[in-house]
């Protein structure tokens, strides 16, 4: 996920600390900006690609972070990725499911709303095929 701050954000933070679990807040593509705020004062914007992942919590964590922090987060984009493909799919699902009733023989829709229907359904099935899916995604209106 994309952040904008003002503060400057460290690679990597470790979090919740509870038992033997922890969250690793792991920062990339950290970049900044010079903007003029409502004063017309310059100040520092960062901006970088933030990932949360769950892990085991030992002492030697900071070690194995710093080893393996690309890795980590080609790991946590693809938990992400998958995150976000399964959220869209649960939405395209309930949206087939609610519109089912226009496939119905007998449902009260014209020949030309049925195909418009048709075509609502196909696209929602065909969301998975948009270039920036599960990151962007431009659903359907509905008939």
């Amino acid at each position: 996920m994309q952040v904008e701050s003002n503060i400057s954000p460290k690679e990597y933070e470790i979090e919740n600390i509870s038992g033997s679990r922890c969250d690793i807040i792991l920062n990339t593509n950290i970049s900044v900006e010079t903007r003029k705020d409502e004063n017309d004062e310059e100040k520092k914007v960062y901006l970088y690609d933030t990932y949360r992942i769950s892990h085991s919590y030992n002492n030697n964590l900071n070690e194995f972070i710093k080893n393996n922090y690309n890795e980590l987060i080609e790991f946590a984009k693809n938990e992400e990725k998958d995150e976000l493909s399964k959220e869209a799919r649960a939405k395209r699902e309930k949206l087939l499911l609610d519109s089912d009733w226009t496939d119905l023989v007998h449902s009260p829709l014209t020949d030309e709303q049925k195909e418009k229907w048709e075509e609502y359904r196909q696209a929602l099935r065909d969301i998975t095929k948009q270039e920036n899916f599960p990151y962007k995604i431009e659903w359907p209106q509905e008939p």
